[in-house]
C-alpha cells in the first residue's frame, strides 16, 4: 500500500494522527515522493498484530514522527517488521519530547543493506531500545544540530540489537542550556530473560562517537561491540559516567585508533585486549577534569593512576 487516502480507515495519516500497520490488514507500505508536505509529519507509527513486511521510505523525504504532549498512545512504537530507508535523504526523525513511553522500538529491524540513512532523535525526545528490536543498519544520531537535549535508551533487552553496514551511534554536540545529549544503558542485567550483550556488531567502522553523555546504570555487567569515541565537546564535559559495569568488547582501526575507548584530544585512556570496564562504587571518567590510564587487567574494575 502507498500513502494514499483511500488505504486509510481515517484518511491520510498527520500531524495529529498515528499510523497503525495492523498484521491482519496491511501487507506492506511505501513512503515516495507522491506524499504531501502536511503527510510527513504524523503522531505516530505503530505496528500490532505481529506485522511483518516492510515500510519502504522512498521518495527522498523525511518522515517525522512527532508524539503528542501528554499522550503515550501517540510516538514511535515499533514491535515487528522492518523499515527500510533507501538513500541517505530517507530519514526517519522522532521527535515531540515524548519519553521512553512515547518512542519505544522494541522488534523488527531498521536496515537497507545498500544504503546507509539516519534516524534522528530530536527536540528533547527519547527513543527506548527495548525487548526484541534486532537489527540497525542506519546511523542513529541524538539531538541533531539546534535540535538537542535528547536520549537514547537501552533498557531490558531481550534479544542483542546487531549493527551492521558500519552504522554508528552519535550523541550529538550541543549548545541547549538542558543539558547534554545522553545515551544510557540501564538494563538491570541480573534479571531472568534480559540480554547481557546490549549491541553487537561485525562491521569495522561502528562505533559511538560521544559528544555529550553515556551513562551505565544498573546492576550486572552489560557488554557492548561498539567501542566509544570520546570527542571535544563544545559546551559540557564529554562524560563517560559508569556507575556500574559496562565491557567494551569491540574495537575500530579507523574510528577508535583499534582501542575499546579512544579519547578527545588532551586526555589519554588506553585500553588492552578484551578489558572489562567496572566500577567499584561510582567511578566518573570526565574528560574535561582527568586524564587515566586503564590498565590490562582482564575482568578487573577500571583503576585510574
Amino acid at each position: 500500500m502507498s500513502f494514499d487516502a483511500n488505504n486509510w480507515d481515517n484518511g491520510l495519516p498527520t500531524s495529529s494522527k498515528v499510523a497503525v500497520f495492523n498484521g491482519a490488514l496491511i501487507s506492506g507500505a511505501t513512503f515516495d515522493s507522491t506524499v504531501q508536505a502536511a503527510n510527513r509529519v504524523v503522531a505516530g507509527l505503530k505496528t500490532e498484530n505481529n506485522w511483518t513486511a516492510t515500510l519502504s521510505l522512498t521518495g527522498g523525504n523525511s518522515l517525522t514522527v512527532s508524539s503528542l504532549i501528554n499522550d503515550t498512545s501517540t510516538g514511535f512504537k515499533w514491535a515487528s517488521g522492518d523499515i527500510s530507508q533507501a538513500s541517505s535523504s530517507d530519514v526517519l526523525i522522532i521527535a515531540g519530547a515524548g519519553d521512553g513511553d512515547n518512542n519505544a522500538w522494541s522488534g523488527g529491524s531498521i536496515s537497507n543493506m545498500m544504503a546507509l540513512s539516519n534516524i534522528y532523535v530530536n527536540d528533547y525526545s527519547t527513543l527506548r531500545i527495548t525487548a526484541s528490536a534486532n537489527t540497525l543498519g542506519s546511523n542513529i544520531i541524538i539531538g541533531q544540530d539546534g535540535h538537542g537535549g535528547s536520549t537514547l535508551e537501552f533498557l531490558n533487552q531481550s534479544a542483542t540489537l546487531f549493527v551492521t553496514n558500519n552504522a554508528y551511534i552519535k550523541v550529538s554536540d550541543t549548545s541547549d542550556d538542558i543539558g547534554p545529549n545522553q545515551i544510557l544503558f540501564s538494563t538491570d542485567v541480573t534479571q531472568g530473560g534480559t540480554a547481557t550483550k546490549g549491541l553487537s556488531t561485525t562491521s569495522t567502522d561502528s562505533f559511538i562517537d560521544n559528544f555529550g553523555t553515556i551513562t551505565r546504570s544498573n546492576a550486572g555487567m552489560y557488554q557492548i561491540d561498539l567501542p566509544i569515541k570520546n570527542s571535544t565537546s563544545s559546551l559540557y564535559p564529554t562524560l563517560l559516567d559508569l556507575q556500574s559495569s559496562l565491557w567494551i568488547s569491540g574495537k575500530s582501526l579507523n574510528k577508535t585508533a583499534n582501542n575499546q575507548q579512544f579519547p578527545a584530544a588532551g586526555n589519554t585512556a588506553s585500553f588492552s585486549g578484551s578489558l572489562r570496564v567496572g566500577v567499584r562504587n561510582r567511578f566518573r571518567h570526565d574528560n574535561s577534569l582527568a586524564s587515566l590510564f586503564c590498565r590490562a587487567q582482564r575482568d578487573l574494575p577500571w583503576m585510574p593512576t
